[in-house]
């Protein structure tokens, strides 16, 4: 499947915009009927899954060259969850870390940050983000393991390669949670999840 982007990106931030929402709605729209002709379900999360790559990495480049709002050197975009995983079923939210450098310029990259989730949300992109240090993953990951499963399913997208390399290096070495430990944490969040679920349908 073909994500690839333009040649050029678009001089002002409205035309970037719409440019971003018909490279989307067309591709779902060919993902759709690639499935009522016949695509399995997995082919179909995998293919929108390859849709929003591309669309992210395209927004991740080319948005400071058309909003001024520059980012650092210091700064990873990373799939996490289901997205994470190769997986993104349709109307799913698309869940994102975003890796600061613990020496990354806080001010300048959290405004870049912020026009880039902003513009997420404009082009009909349902996002679920988090800003996160390495240090504070390894933190949360050792309390919380929903947080944990997130880190070991992520994926690199864009931005600083190096630092997202950092991560994966520490699940390899440190990862806080035993074999054992972690696979009754996951039991016991199965069974809260599908107590909810029963609460719910009632």
């Amino acid at each position: 499947m073909n994500t690839s982007s333009p040649a050029s990106t678009p001089a002002t931030r409205q035309q970037f915009q719409q440019h971003c929402k018909q490279r989307l709605q067309l591709g779902r729209e060919a993902i759709g009927a690639r499935y009522r002709q016949g695509l399995s379900g997995p082919d179909l999360v995998r293919q929108q899954c390859q849709l929003t790559d591309g669309l992210l990495k395209q927004i991740w480049r080319d948005l400071p060259a058309v909003t001024g709002r520059a980012v650092s050197g210091r700064v990873a975009l990373v799939a996490v969850g289901g997205y994470g995983r190769g997986e993104l079923h349709p109307h799913s939210d698309i869940d994102l870390l975003i890796l600061l450098d613990e020496s990354a310029d806080q001010e300048t990259d959290l405004i870049f940050i912020e026009s880039f989730i902003a513009f997420l949300w404009d082009i009909r992109l349902e996002v679920a983000h988090s800003v996160r240090r390495p240090s504070e993953c390894h933190e949360e990951a050792g309390k919380d393991i929903s947080t944990a499963t997130s880190l070991l399913e992520s994926r690199y997208l864009a931005g600083n390669q190096a630092l997202f390399g950092q991560i994966q290096d520490w699940l390899a070495q440190h990862f806080p949670w035993t074999p054992a430990a972690f696979f009754e944490a996951k039991l016991q969040e199965q069974r809260e999840q599908m107590l909810r679920a029963v609460a719910e349908a009632d």
